[in-house]
């Protein structure tokens, strides 16, 4: 069976990046037929201010941070009807084996 995953509609909150952490990895929602996932990034700081979006390229471009935070990302966006994040967990075994 398939597997259901939540999605946080873009308006208001996802557009203003509340509750995201540096190191999510952000699965940007496509509003078109038949495509789930049209890209995908990473939040990274850039020392001060909001959270920046590296992201994954076009076909022979590199990796690279998009101007402005990911909200901008976002705000900029065509066919967007959401984000999914996945956020990394420290492994609890490490932390109560000791």
């Amino acid at each position: 069976s398939a597997v259901s995953w939540p999605c946080l509609p873009l308006m208001p909150r996802a557009r203003r990046q509340e509750g995201l952490l540096e190191g999510d990895v952000v699965l940007v929602l496509s509003s078109r037929p038949g495509l789930d996932v049209s890209h995908m990034g990473i939040a990274v700081s850039r020392g001060e201010g909001p959270l920046a979006f590296l992201h994954a390229p076009k076909p022979g471009e590199r990796v690279s941070i998009a101007p402005g935070s990911v909200a901008d990302y976002l705000r900029a966006g065509k066919d967007i009807r959401g984000i999914r994040i996945f956020r990394w967990l420290p492994d609890v075994r490490a932390v109560t084996e000791n």
